[in-house]
């Protein structure tokens, strides 16, 4: 599964377009979620190396719509005033998902749909 999950990640972005003005798809890092302990996913402490989880954010650009999946685990609002990344108790981020969308040229207004 895991395999299979990278194989899909690796393939989506490569289908990845430039420019927001065309049709295309982007993923972006929203952020982590911090592990729990191994013990909840019923190993032993030891028995797995703990990771974290990242969390991705798809944009997917078309002729009839502009859609967002999936917003990040931070809002843009909870990140310092003066920039850096923004935690919150098991959540982080190093960057606003405004950061990534101007970057494709895209701004939150073009957004048509949310999920």
């Amino acid at each position: 599964m895991f395999r299979l999950r990278s194989l899909l990640t690796v393939s989506l972005i490569l289908l990845a377009a430039t420019s927001v003005h065309a049709s295309g798809f982007y993923v972006f890092d929203c952020g982590r979620i911090k592990a729990m302990g191994v013990e909840t996913y019923g190993f032993k402490e030891g028995e797995v190396k703990s990771r974290d989880f990242f969390v991705p954010c798809y944009l997917v650009v078309h002729p009839r719509g502009t859609l967002i999946w999936d917003v990040g685990v931070i809002p843009d609002s909870a990140f310092p005033a003066g920039g850096g990344p923004a935690v919150h108790g098991i959540m982080s981020s190093a960057k606003t998902l405004k950061s990534p969308l101007a970057q494709v040229g895209c701004q939150p207004s073009d957004v048509t749909n949310k999920n």
